[in-house]
Order: C-alpha cells, then structure tokens, then sequence
C-alpha cells in the first residue's frame, strides 16, 4: 500500500511461490522509493497495489551454481568468453558472411570491426560496427567508404554478429559475467587466402610490464601526452588503436582504426608500438597470429 506520505506500507505476498522467493519480493518492493500518493477529491489517500513479480532460472543456472561452489572451496576460475567451436570456428563463421548484392556494384571490399558485449548468458548484444574514417583512395581502402556501400556492409555485418550462436561466456571469481568483443566482418568479391589472425587464443600474448589485457591497455594509457594541438583546439574522444602479434611475437605496424585528431592519433600510434610482446599467443599448444584493438580515450575537464 502507498500511504498519504507517499511511503510503502504493510507489504504482504498475496499468492506465495516459496519461502525464500517471497522474502525476496517482500525485501525488493521494501527498497522502493516513496511515491506520489493518490488522491481523492484533491486529498492525499492510501492506495493498495497488487504487483506481480517474477522469478525466473537463467539458462545456465548450472553453470551458475557449480561456479559458487567452486567460489565457496576457494577455487576461483577466471576466463574469457569462448566461441562454440573455438577461435577457429569464430573466423569461419565472420569469413563466411554473405556479400550483400545490392553493394556488390559499388567493388568494395574489407574488413569491419563490430563492437559488441558477450552477455552473463552468452549472448551477443549492444551491437555497433565501427565506423570506417574516410581515405582519398577509396578503391583500395581497408573499408570501402562509397556511400552507397558503407551503409550496406555495415548492416550485414551488425546483422551477422547478431544472430551468432550463444557464446561460452566469460567467468569473473567463479561468476558467468559479461564481455566486450571486438569481431572483424570479411567482405571480400573473390577469395583472398591469407594466415589466420585470431580474436582470441587459449593463451595470449604476454607483454613486458603486464600481467594481463587490462594491464596492457593501463600501461599504454599511462604513457600517452595529451598533444598540445590537440588541448588548444579542444579535440577529444576514443581512438582505437589495432595491431596484430605474429607466431614470432612480433607487433605488426599499429593502424588508427578509428580516428580522434591526427595529432591524437600519432601520439595513439607512437605509444601503442613502444609496448614489447615477450611471448606470442598460444593455441592447442601451438603460436598463433592474434590481433587487438586498443581503445584509448582522451578527455578535456
């Protein structure tokens, strides 16, 4: 019941579900903030709500449950989200998307990053391509930047990601948890063999200075200076920054593959190439060419 003060009252479980289930409902509706009250004849007056609540088991309830108990023997297992079929399968899958007819007059040909998150449940959502920067050699250009086609093989690649299967998701301290992905789309006329370069790998590449991904991308933001050009003419945002790492641990030259400023982007590029890997990806026992790209944000106070 809402009160004339606007306060919750009296809260009661009409039609139980079980013990715990009602204790829960009755604690939750117990946080809401005060309301409006009602009123009659322009006078504040109690009102009663019935509000139905539901409970329902996630799809990996197991997986849930043999995580807290691997939490509670203080065995804590941590890792990154996984493709059905592994990485292999992954840029099967993203090689495989089907060039969109209506964009094949326009010849272009490429690469597209969608950016989206690996849900607790293993699904993929908030899904957005990164938009291509232009380039006065169209033609040839990693992203084909016709107006017509951009469009197009940006949908199809948005489209793609969305109806993957469900991921294995990541697991943070014992706890299936939500992941950001960073999927390269193929579009290519003809078939263009090429060594593979992987979204992830059973084993990353170690860098000097950092125990993991998070750390890496620590390292590089600490190192950046905000270039003078940039803070006189105010410009900021996220540039994000892709390398690769070959099976000798070699750092391929970095690309600005979304751009900021051109002097954002040279100070991205110059602090990115300056991080050393010492050891390469691992995969099945064996070095394998992953990729990464790097978001780095600069922001004006």
């Amino acid at each position: 019941m809402v009160g004339i003060s606007g306060r919750l009252q009296d809260v009661q479980v009409a039609k139980s579900a079980h013990p715990l289930l009602d204790a829960e409902a009755v604690r939750a509706v117990g946080t809401l903030p005060a309301h409006t009250p009602g009123k009659q004849s322009g006078r504040a007056v109690p009102v009663a709500y019935t509000l139905p609540i539901t409970f329902e088991l996630p799809a990996n309830v197991e997986q849930i449950l043999a995580a807290r108990a691997a939490a509670q023997s203080g065995k804590l297992a941590t890792s990154s989200a996984q493709f059905p079929g592994g990485p292999e399968a992954l840029l099967a899958y993203l090689a495989a998307v089907p060039y969109p007819e209506v964009a094949r007059a326009s010849q272009a040909e490429g690469r597209i990053f969608v950016r989206c998150k690996i849900s607790a449940e293993g699904k993929a959502e908030y899904i957005a391509a990164i938009r291509p920067a232009e380039s006065p050699n169209r033609r040839k250009a990693p992203l084909d930047n016709s107006a017509i086609a951009q469009p197009l093989l940006i949908k199809a690649a948005e489209q793609a990601v969305a109806t993957m299967l469900l991921w294995k998701p990541a697991v943070r301290n014992g706890i299936p948890a939500a992941s950001t992905q960073m999927l390269p789309v193929y579009f290519y006329l003809t078939p263009t063999p090429s060594a593979p370069v992987y979204v992830y790998a059973d084993q990353m590449p170690v860098f000097e200075g950092a125990a993991d991904d998070e750390q890496l991308v620590a390292n590089i933001q600490r190192s950046i200076r905000y270039p003078a050009d940039a803070l006189r003419n105010r410009k900021g945002g996220i540039a994000l920054a892709y390398f690769e790492v070959d099976e000798q641990g070699t750092m391929s030259p970095v690309k600005i593959i979304q751009p900021v400023y051109s002097a954002i982007d040279e100070e991205v590029a110059r602090a990115v190439s300056r991080q050393k890997a010492v050891k390469p990806a691992m995969h099945q026992g064996k070095p394998v060419k992953v990729f990464y790209v790097v978001p780095i944000t600069f922001a004006i106070l």
